[in-house]
């Protein structure tokens, strides 16, 4: 069954020590946790292409990932889906199949089934399947792919069909996530029991494809010894657990009350797109303040936002601009700072005086993360405050005072150590972002489609963040729920892991949120507008729909 809960990311040392607790001390049978696996599979392929006389091609190694393909050929057989094609690869003939796989050969053999062998790329076949099945290698690939593997892969990618690749796309290592010479491109990939570190890469993103995790009955995780420092929050836990109506009685107060002070000469488009993602996203009320030279563009467009202008350059010789922001600030939940706000230094030493002067939980986005530094270092810390930083790794290099390329790297530990020095949260955006925490875990969000690399996206996602932590924060001081259900009560948050106790529950639930109806708007602007080169960012906004289809889950 696929997994709709917040799941461990494991490296692949503490799967297999899973795998072997579960094998040699529950005493589990290898071959039936093969055969949940392809139970999975089956489960997965059959919901894509319920025609029995789909046209598959399962290929096959000769270890247990290939054995979870000899496992689905029978599921597929005694099912009645009789097109397919089942081949396995070898440097050599006769080369032996691990104890599990062959238990399957052998069982397939005595069905009369047996499989075409291949020893050299020049036999891969040149069919078009409907449905190509990557069990070559497993996730404890950790070594170079000989020029022989290569050119496997190579074709297999280059065969028509869509791939499914099992536990892991063959040639990526399950725990760098950088292909080993050549990697197998897939549509969709099926984990078992939990998802892998190396699946949470820009380059592993471009090869894993959707991902599904499948339960396989594993022992529990604690009683095999395996502490988890990352946790996946996949859609489907979204999905499951979607936004509920709200209450009767409430009021607007009750959905949060936003401060955005965002944009500048040139940047103006940052600031209403942050306060119309938080109003998409289901905030109840947002006073957006901006520079006097961006008011009257901004002001004659944004009508449910409540629009206000200061002049940065009387904070630091005049008390004015302060004074006209300080009530506000006094009345608001929380503070997005940042979003097109630009280095000019007047700019900056307004940001510096807001800080300084408030306690409110704080987001700071693009530029404001430097004056979230600043105020960091000079506090030596948040004493308590909850602060978010959302820095792309461009600027996350540059808030470490490292080379980007060295960042490139090792993107977690650089934002692992940032949270850690600062007791801070850091959101690290690219292709697979990631929330570093102070407390050492890092969290996975859903990720978005390829229409969020164009400008003005952060700015939608910060409108989103803040929307719902302020939400969950309000819900939290009035220890009451505005929507009906249990939503953003304590037994909501008995969802979250245990592990997570240490963390504000409620300013995760509206990072991770946020960040949930971000992806999900691009994914709907991608499909309603067909294409993802035309897409705006401001359409992505448009599209955040806090009561999203809560049915469009997967048993």
């Amino acid at each position: 069954m696929r997994r709709m809960d917040i799941l461990p990311v494991l490296d692949v040392a503490q799967m297999r020590q899973m795998d072997a607790y579960s094998i040699q001390t529950v005493g589990i049978p290898g071959e039936t946790l093969m055969g949940r696996a392809a139970e999975g599979l089956f489960t997965e392929l059959a919901q894509r292409f319920p025609a029995r006389t789909t046209y598959i091609g399962i290929f096959c190694g000769h270890g247990n990932n290939g054995g979870d393909g000899l496992a689905l050929a029978e599921l597929l057989w005694l099912h009645g889906w009789r097109n397919f094609k089942l081949l396995t690869v070898a440097t050599e003939t006769g080369k032996p199949f691990s104890a599990n796989a062959d238990y399957y050969r052998q069982r397939l053999q005595a069905q009369a089934i047996e499989p075409e062998e291949i020893t050299s790329p020049s036999q891969m076949p040149h069919d078009s399947f409907a449905v190509k099945v990557d069990a070559l290698f497993g996730t404890g690939l950790d070594r170079e792919l000989s020029p022989f593997w290569q050119d496997i892969i190579r074709r297999l990618n280059e065969l028509a069909g869509f791939t499914l690749a099992v536990d892991c796309p063959s040639g990526l290592n399950a725990d760098s996530g950088h292909s080993e010479g050549a990697a197998v491109k897939a549509d969709l990939t099926v984990t078992m029991g939990y998802p892998k570190r190396g699946f949470f890469t820009s380059e592993a993103s471009e090869l894993v494809g959707e991902l599904a995790v499948h339960d396989i009955g594993l022992a529990p995780l604690a009683d095999a010894g395996v502490q988890p420092v990352s946790f996946y929050f996949p859609p489907e836990f979204f999905r499951a657990h979607p936004i509920p109506e709200r209450r009767a009685g409430v009021h607007k107060g009750d959905f949060g009350k936003l401060v955005v002070i965002a944009g500048s000469r040139g940047f103006s488009g940052a600031a209403k797109m942050v306060g119309r993602a938080a109003l998409r996203s289901g905030a109840g009320l947002v006073r957006l303040f901006v520079p006097e030279e961006i008011y009257d563009v901004i002001a004659a467009e944004e009508t449910e936002v409540m629009v206000n202008s200061y002049s940065p350059h009387q904070f630091e010789k005049r008390p004015e601009g302060w004074q006209k922001l300080k009530p506000h600030l006094q009345w608001a939940d929380v503070l997005a700072l940042g979003s097109g706000l630009s280095e000019r230094p007047e700019m900056q030493e307004m940001a510096d005086k807001v800080l300084a002067e408030t306690s409110l939980p704080f987001i700071a986005d693009a530029e404001g993360t430097l004056a979230a530094l600043r105020w960091l270092k000079a506090q030596e810390g948040t004493h308590g405050r909850l602060v978010l930083l959302t820095p792309h790794l461009g600027e996350l290099a540059k808030l470490a005072e490292k080379p980007l390329a060295e960042v490139m790297e090792d993107p977690r530990e650089v934002a692992l150590n940032l949270a850690r020095e600062h007791n801070c949260y850091i959101l690290a955006k690219s292709a697979v972002s990631f929330l570093a925490t102070p407390s050492g875990y890092v969290l996975y969000p859903p990720t978005g489609s390829p229409v969020l690399a164009k400008g003005g996206s952060g700015d939608v996602l910060v409108g989103a963040l803040a929307a719902r932590i302020a939400i969950a924060l309000r819900a939290a001081e009035a220890d009451t729920s505005p929507y009906q259900g249990g939503y953003l009560t304590s037994d909501y948050y008995s969802l979250y892991p245990p592990e997570l106790a240490e963390d504000n529950l409620p300013w995760l639930e509206g990072i991770m949120r946020g960040y949930a109806l971000f992806a999900d708007a691009s994914r709907f602007a991608a499909d309603f507008y067909e294409s993802d080169e035309s897409v705006l960012a401001g359409e992505v906004a448009d599209m955040i729909d806090a009561d999203a289809d809560a049915d469009d889950t997967t048993d």
